[in-house]
């Protein structure tokens, strides 16, 4: 989106993200992740000591550059080495900085460690993943992370917007746990208005019978799949070659297929076996039903949708050479986003960074590093 955006590491405490399997060879490398691949290209690296006085002078004055920080600790911790909002402010009061914590800076939980994994079940969210009547699955994902690095974007872009128009930084605090809760309004507004808790629906939705995942012709080959009118029920029932099924006294009418629906996704399941994904997938949305194949990772990168949207884009890596990862999310018609650099190295930009934008000499950035100010 056009930002420098400049990673603080350390050699003495190394990024988690990094860590891992390596993808050639079998000693460790934190130059192989491809999930910190994915989530750091186009930024750069440098690497500081933040035990060491040297090194928090250095991010003070990196402060006083930047137009914002985002920081990930855990609450109270930059406060104990001067490096809190309230302190960097007075270096730069047009500073924007964005906390991202597991439940926020304040509240009784606000000193807790908190990952990924414990934040979907602490928002509610790992209670509605699974199948009614079975033991709760959880989402098996750092949704959260994920979910909370975009809301976090665009509460940094909102306090960026109020500086333009009048001249004040601020602090945001985004809580991890609330943004994963902001996706839940359908299970919180059915406790408010009913006084009874949503459980797991599986991959069923009120308003579509049938509704679900069915398997098709070939190993572990799904399709999705949604009705939502009594035409569309017809038409699913037509292009499976059991108009009948559709005045079958158990399925015709929306309230008898919800009221049966176990045997009717059994029977739907039998028919669409018998039909290969691809082509089920294509007469389906020619009758106007939602229905979508359930793709693989290896299936996306192939597919030519998403190849000819530029979906995944080549990128030269030093340690790992060509790799792919995705690319932008989004299209624009008067800018590009058509020159991505690798995740950095780590350090890699440290002598660029202090000489650049600190206007140091190799001489001081030499001997910040024999003092580990630099590492």
């Amino acid at each position: 989106m056009g930002a420098e955006v400049i990673k603080v590491e350390s050699k003495k405490r190394i990024d988690y993200m990094r860590l891992g399997r390596p993808l050639i060879g079998t000693d460790p490398d934190v130059e192989q992740n491809p999930w910190f691949h994915a989530v750091n290209r186009n930024k750069k690296s440098i690497a500081v000591n933040l035990k060491s006085t040297a090194g928090l002078e250095i991010l003070k004055k990196l402060v006083g550059k930047c137009d914002a920080v985002i920081e990930n600790f855990k609450p109270g911790f930059l406060a104990k080495i001067g490096m809190d909002y309230n302190s960097l402010s007075t270096i730069n009061p047009s500073l924007v900085m964005l906390s991202m914590s597991g439940v926020g800076q304040t509240g009784p939980l606000s000193d807790i460690p908190a990952y990924a994994p414990f934040l979907s079940g602490l928002s509610g969210l790992d209670s509605l993943v699974g199948y009614p009547g079975e033991d709760i699955l959880g989402i098996q994902q750092p949704y959260a992370d994920t979910n909370a690095g975009v809301t976090g974007a665009f509460g940094l872009i909102t306090a960026l917007l109020h500086r333009k128009r009048s001249g004040e930084g601020q602090h945001v605090d985004l809580a991890e746990t609330e943004a994963a809760v902001s996706v839940l309004g359908e299970a919180f507004l059915h406790y408010s208005m009913t006084n009874t808790v949503m459980e797991p629906q599986g991959n069923f939705r009120y308003g579509y019978v049938p509704c679900g995942h069915y398997p098709t012709k070939g190993k572990d080959a799904w399709i999705a799949i949604a009705v939502e009118s009594e035409q569309q029920w017809a038409s699913l029932c037509r292009v499976l070659g059991k108009p009948d099924l559709a005045v079958s006294s158990s399925f015709q009418n929306k309230e008898m297929r919800n009221q049966n629906r176990g045997i009717l996704d059994q029977a739907l399941s039998e028919l669409t076996s018998l039909r290969e994904t691809d082509k089920l997938f294509h007469a389906l949305q020619a009758e106007g039903i939602s229905a979508m194949p359930l793709l693989g990772p290896d299936d996306v990168m192939r597919d030519p949708h998403f190849v000819q949207r530029g979906t995944f884009i080549d990128i030269d890596h030093p340690v790992l050479g060509k790799e792919v990862i995705f690319g932008p999310m989004w299209r624009q018609t008067t800018s590009s986003m058509e020159n991505w650099a690798h995740a950095p190295l780590l350090g890699q930009h440290t002598f660029d960074v202090m000489t650049d934008l600190l206007a140091m000499t190799k001489t001081e950035v030499d001997e910040l590093i024999l003092s580990e100010a630099l590492i």
